[in-house]
């Protein structure tokens, strides 16, 4: 079964936000290593581990954060 290489989840969302989604992602084991990059309008503060994306997205820092964090 494959695994997503990165998780865009955006902070708010209609069952849970996105730090509540970051969190139950954290408790499976096998999901837990997937980095994860919230966005939001109002994305400053973040859990250890988590990436933040402002929207609106730009694209600079989205490759960025896609070059930062994929394999090659």
């Amino acid at each position: 079964d494959h695994v997503p290489d990165l998780i865009l989840a955006d902070l708010m969302m209609p069952t849970m936000n996105g730090w509540d989604f970051y969190a139950e992602l954290a408790r499976h084991e096998r999901l837990a290593s997937i980095p994860v990059a919230v966005v939001s309008a109002i994305a400053r503060m973040r859990p250890l581990g988590a990436r933040t994306l402002e929207k609106p997205v730009k694209l600079d820092q989205l490759l960025s954060l896609l070059e930062s964090t994929l394999p090659a």
